[in-house]
């Protein structure tokens, strides 16, 4: 894979994606289901046993999902700027919201992002922070399916998205 000019390397099967880099080491699942996220989140939390000593300062969860935006959440994206800035001859190319949510053992950052296309980007980032490679391991206990149904309440909560299975892409790293 060639990311930004640079190769990438990348292991694969038919679930799990592992991407090594200098400063991190990303695992995907390559589907939405509890078992592949449980399996990847077990391949991880392995990885960190087998390298004891490995630097480790936090480990991730990432989510996203994109489609069409509900009222909600562009009623969340009214500001009193859009006219002023427009009135000056701005064109506002993308509109960001981000909140940071303080849950047991972990921090939520969400991003939702909405383009000139209409479409809206929802990030969700579950990160735990942690002092090493062991404390990192013990973070992943099962964490990854009970996030994703955690972030597809809030989003359903907070901003009427409700989730359709092929829209997911998942992620985990940091």
């Amino acid at each position: 894979m060639i990311i930004n000019g640079v190769a990438q390397l990348q292991f694969a099967d038919s679930e799990t994606v592992v991407q090594p880099a200098d400063d991190r080491v990303v695992l995907a699942a390559r589907s939405p289901s509890a078992s592949v996220l449980t399996r990847t989140e077990q391949m991880a939390a392995g990885l960190l046993k087998l390298l004891p000593e490995t630097p480790v300062t936090a480990v991730g969860f990432n989510m996203g999902y994109q489609g069409e935006p509900t009222k909600e959440v562009t009623d969340a994206f009214e500001c009193a700027d859009a006219g002023p800035l427009s009135d000056a001859g701005y064109k506002i190319a993308e509109r960001g919201l981000t909140r940071r949510f303080q849950l047991p053992g972990c921090v939520l950052n969400l991003r939702i992002a909405l383009g000139s296309d209409g479409i809206a980007h929802v990030d969700l980032n579950f990160h735990y922070g942690a002092a090493n490679a062991a404390q990192a391991a013990d973070a992943m206990g099962g964490e990854y399916a009970k996030n994703k149904e955690l972030g597809q309440s809030l989003m359903k909560a907070g901003y009427g998205v409700v989730v359709e299975e092929a829209e997911e892409q998942i992620g985990h790293g940091e």
